[in-house]
């Protein structure tokens, strides 16, 4: 926790705070038209068709998913082990910590259910020679 010592109090009249909001408003609109303005040209870029040399046409997700897949192939690159991961991810592939959690929950219900099965069946013979 802060010392109340080392504090020292904001001296703004209205004016001044209204001044203040007023060019962190400016600054987060400027922003924001430009993260949109990246943002379009990106998508502008995915869905352009490129002509190849060997005259291939691709799109620019097509690009970029063999350029990804290339990397993940060449052992000699040090990304190859990232691109893998990334392949994985983008596929559904990966094995995330939820997957992981409800695979080892899925078995832990397989074999109470295994043992449920086993109990009744061990009740069911001895009430029967009894």
């Amino acid at each position: 926790m802060a010392n109340e010592k080392n504090l020292k109090p904001i001296k703004l009249t209205h004016e001044e705070a209204v001044k203040n909001g007023k060019k962190g408003g400016v600054a987060s609109a400027k922003s924001r038209k430009r993260k949109k303005g990246f943002q379009k040209a990106l998508n502008e870029m995915l869905n352009h068709t490129f002509v190849e040399k060997d005259g291939t046409e691709l799109t620019g997700y097509e690009k970029i998913a063999l350029s990804l897949f290339e990397t993940a192939t060449n052992v000699e690159n040090k990304q190859s082990v990232n691109a893998i991961r990334l392949i994985f991810e983008l596929t559904g592939e990966a094995r995330t910590d939820e997957k992981i959690k409800h695979e080892q929950l899925m078995n832990q219900l397989k074999e109470a259910e295994i043992q449920l099965t086993e109990t009744r069946t061990k009740v069911l013979k001895d009430s029967v020679w009894e």
